[in-house]
């Protein structure tokens, strides 16, 4: 076993979220997680137009997702069980179910909002330890592989918050550098139909 293989002097440090981290597959570990609702802020950095800013609230539980923009035009929700996404327009009470897609997946998951699917492996070098937006926090440094693709990315985390990060920083097309900012709140209360559409609304498909 891997776990026992580990010294004592190393096992001290280990909190129990790390060693379930350690067995646990990144979807599996999304599932088990506790409800978290945060605000968000994006911003994407680019050499050829101004920065672009999008704000926001994320509401987790278990393997679904739900996106709220601060102008509220679309809420978008995720099951990354099921794999499919809901575009929902309120304005004119109506949504879209669709296939989620991968490079949305892979999105989440560089957030750290969504696992990381199958067909990609993630390896995460410690950089440093330190204090971040006030808290006790590690910043890595993460490779993302697939076949001969490989993206790189750097992510500040605490045990507290994990899955979810304090802020994540990676590549987009192009030369755009992304940077997404998390305010994790845990909250227990979140109801299932926080991640379905309003029974109200007009469902039109296909898309």
């Amino acid at each position: 076993m891997f776990i026992l293989a580990i010294s004592s002097r190393v096992r001290r440090y280990l909190s129990p979220l790390f060693v379930i981290v350690l067995l646990l597959s990144s979807a599996d570990l999304h599932a088990q997680m506790p409800a978290w609702q945060t605000n968000f802020r994006l911003q994407v950095f680019s050499p050829k137009v101004k920065t672009i800013v999008y704000e926001g609230k994320l509401f987790l539980k278990g393997l679904k997702a739900r996106i709220e923009p601060a102008d509220a035009e679309e809420i978008d929700l995720y099951d990354f069980e099921t794999q499919m996404e809901i575009r929902i327009f309120p304005k004119d009470g109506i949504y879209f179910r669709k296939s989620l897609s991968l490079a949305k997946q892979i999105k989440a998951a560089k957030e750290g909002w969504g696992p990381m699917p199958e067909s990609f492996h993630e390896k995460k070098v410690l950089l440093r330890k330190g204090n971040f937006k006030g808290q006790a926090a590690r910043l890595y440094f993460i490779t993302i592989e697939r076949q001969t693709q490989t993206a790189y990315m750097m992510r500040w985390v605490t045990d507290e918050a994990m899955p979810l990060p304090l802020r994540a920083i990676y590549s987009g097309s192009g030369r755009e550098t992304i940077i997404v900012d998390f305010e994790p709140k845990k909250d227990a209360n979140l109801r299932d139909e926080t991640f379905t559409p309003p029974s109200d609304y007009l469902s039109l498909n296909p898309f």
